[in-house]
């Protein structure tokens, strides 16, 4: 007898077990990348917001201050002017000292001077002085050349002060002169600002790239030096980027104000801003391992009740083989392992009934061979022979019949588990019912006809249908047999065809993730595309959502001719946004017409597709935050907010556009879609 290497108990867990382990892992696998992106995306807001507030707050402090140094320059010589300036310097609490230049050399004249800000971080006037006039690389060329500069002063202290000098021009009816006004400007928001945010760090520079405050965060020149050209782009106000310094990679953000006059930069640690990560993925894991401890068990205990009759079968067989046939399974399993043990029984009462009547035979003939001849004698042990060899015959012919039963009964229910694992068992249920019903029907009736003989079989088959007198049962049942034949044909194409529609939606999916890495890169996959197939196929597939809510559509037929350069990829998912829109806007009306449409006109090198629907519409309050980030109409449970930033971030990477083209409450909404012409009727456009 074959020895088992590897029971079907222990190939159930295994099999359990690398399914629930894949499960696991690719849920941790695509959570962790979808939230990573999510918090990137995050913590780049975040930052560009943070500098440019900041920024914002900076050029209004600055505006200030020059206005009131080019006053307070003017009001020089004016009867009473020191007082004056003293009334308008008091009110102003972020010029801590003001100092005026005739000469462009030192700075004799004090025009202010805070002194309760001076002496709470025990600075006297003559110190501060001499730190602004023993600048080492003092920029009076710099202040004659552009009129103005900004730079750092030797502070150290908590609250940010910097320089700032301007050239002030006084001209009346005799002469005209210059002024070199000098402000020591202090920043004590912003100070509150950078202890306030635990994220990032913060740093100002002056149009020439000097570092005029830093808190209490580093950086150095070399890596400054390495970021200046990002923040001297042209025309780039603000930006978000990513750089590594000593080995730490950083999410930054960067903004320029009063004509780059200066620049704020923000950065946050890219290891600490993602730790929550981190921290997801370990309580994942946590919670993974007790699912799958549990699953585990329920498993062990499954297996064991399953293989448990199984082994009690191959116990009764390893008996009947050595010759004991006093045995009887009792099972209560009420599957097909029960109906193989009443089978199994039922050949064991045979075989005892058997064995007591050549029993019997051979005490008879024992006694007639006593009553012969002793030249009999070798003839009665010639029958004995016989009879022990058809006795062991017997015995391993039944073996071998209750062998081959059990392997067939045991591989039924094996195969039915293991195949409706992979099956859609919701989808093929209703077809079961009622094709394994008919096949059955037609199995049972040929079944009982040959139990009584071919020739009744034959003549049922001869017999006229009761349903159509034309045809024999035979022809009828063959004609069911094919007609079952057919459903299920026609079943594999139809879950062919959903496998490949499930398929290219699983390539769409990984494409879109992968394109999240960077929204601000644009899509390198670019082809030319019909426009008219490409919103074929996103109108299709939304069709079965559409249908859900009985909403009809409709899209051009003119516009197969007109191909665009895009990505497929990108462009379906701009359009489903879109589409999705419009179901959602739809469900809302009560309207008994629910279309969505989408019409085509060619203008030149230019294409203009127009969405619509005869939803809800869009409130006029509503309609300029549109395009906004995180901005939605919609429930939590339903929308981000970011669909249509994406849609147009999408449709702008291929030089186009997307606008809201019109909307009106209870009456429908339009989207507008630019894209370049590639070829049109033949023709290249250039």
């Amino acid at each position: 007898m074959t020895k088992v290497k590897i029971s079907i108990r222990y190939k159930f867990l295994m099999a359990t077990s690398f399914l629930l382990v894949g499960s696991v892992f690719a849920y941790l696998g695509l959570a962790s990348h979808v939230f990573t992106k999510d918090k990137t995306e995050l913590v780049y807001d975040y930052n560009r917001n943070y500098v440019t507030s900041i920024s914002s707050d900076l050029s209004n402090v600055i505006d200030s201050s020059e206005n009131k140094m080019k006053l307070a320059a003017l009001l020089m010589g004016v009867p009473g002017s020191r007082e004056l300036t003293k009334n308008l310097f008091d009110k102003e609490s972020n010029i801590a000292s003001l100092f005026v230049s005739k000469d462009f050399k030192t700075f004799p004249r004090k025009l202010f001077w805070e002194k309760s800000f001076y002496d709470a971080y025990g600075i006297v006037e003559e110190d501060q002085l001499q730190i602004i006039e023993n600048h080492q690389n003092f920029p009076w060329e710099e202040i004659q050349k552009k009129g103005e500069h900004l730079w750092a002063l030797d502070w150290k202290r908590p609250v940010p002060l910097f320089a700032f000098a301007k050239v002030v021009v006084s001209e009346n009816e005799s002469r005209r002169q210059q002024f070199v006004v000098l402000a020591t400007i202090r920043l004590d928001h912003l100070a509150k600002v950078m202890r306030e945010n635990q994220l990032s760090d913060l740093y100002l520079l002056n149009r020439n790239g000097e570092l005029i405050f830093s808190g209490e965060s580093t950086i150095s020149k070399e890596g400054l030096a390495k970021l200046l050209p990002k923040f001297n782009q042209q025309g780039v106000k603000s930006s978000v980027f990513s750089f590594t310094e000593e080995g730490e990679q950083y999410l930054a953000a960067f903004a320029n104000a009063k004509q780059k006059r200066f620049t704020l930069f923000s950065r946050a640690s890219k290891r600490k801003a993602l730790s929550v990560v981190d921290r997801f993925i370990y309580r994942s894991i946590l919670f993974a391992s007790i699912v799958f401890t549990l699953a585990f068990i329920v498993a062990i205990f499954f297996s064991r009740n399953l293989t448990r009759p199984i082994e009690k079968l191959l116990d009764a067989m390893k008996k009947v083989a050595s010759g004991n046939l006093s045995i009887a399974i009792q099972l209560r399993s009420k599957d097909e392992i029960q109906l193989l043990a009443d089978n199994f029984n039922h050949m064991i009462g045979d075989l005892r009934a058997s064995r007591k009547e050549l029993e019997e035979i051979n005490h008879d003939l024992e006694n007639k061979v006593k009553e012969r001849t002793a030249k009999l004698e070798e003839q009665n042990i010639a029958v004995k022979e016989a009879q022990e060899a058809l006795l062991r015959t017997s015995r391993l012919a039944a073996a071998g019949e209750i062998a081959g039963r059990a392997a067939h009964e045991v591989l039924n229910p094996l195969t039915s588990i293991l195949t409706r694992l992979h099956k859609m068992e919701d989808r093929l249920q209703a077809k079961e019912k009622n094709e394994m019903k008919l096949w059955d029907d037609i199995a049972t009736a040929w079944k009982e006809d040959l139990s009584v003989g071919t020739e009744k079989l034959f003549s049922e088959w001869s017999k006229k249908s009761s349903l159509d007198n034309s045809k024999s049962l035979l022809e009828e049942d063959l004609e069911n047999v094919f007609y079952v034949k057919a459903e299920l044909q026609t079943e594999v194409k139809e879950i062919h065809q959903d496998l490949g529609f499930l398929l290219n939606e699983g390539r769409r999916i990984n494409k879109i993730v992968q394109s999240m890495r960077s929204l601000n890169r644009t899509s390198e996959d670019k082809r030319n595309y019909s426009l008219g197939e490409l919103l074929k196929e996103s109108f299709k597939i939304m069709a079965d959502s559409m249908d859900q809510y009985s909403i009809s559509y409709s899209t051009p037929e003119d516009a197969d001719d007109v191909y665009v350069l895009v990505d497929k990829d990108e462009f379906t998912q701009a359009m489903t946004n879109l589409l999705r829109n419009s179901i959602y806007a739809l469900k809302k009306t009560d309207s008994e017409e629910r279309k969505i449409y989408a019409d085509v006109e060619v203008l030149k090198d230019k294409v203009y597709v127009y969405v619509g629907d005869t939803g809800s519409g869009i409130a006029p309050e509503d309609q300029s935050r549109l395009f906004d980030s995180n901005f939605s109409t919609k429930p939590s449970d339903e929308g981000t907010g970011l669909g249509l930033s994406i849609s147009r971030r999408f449709f702008r990477s291929f030089d186009g556009d997307l606008e809201l083209y019109s909307s009106e409450l209870n009456k429908g909404t339009k989207f507008k879609i630019i894209l370049p012409i590639v070829v049109h009727q033949g023709r290249v456009s250039a």
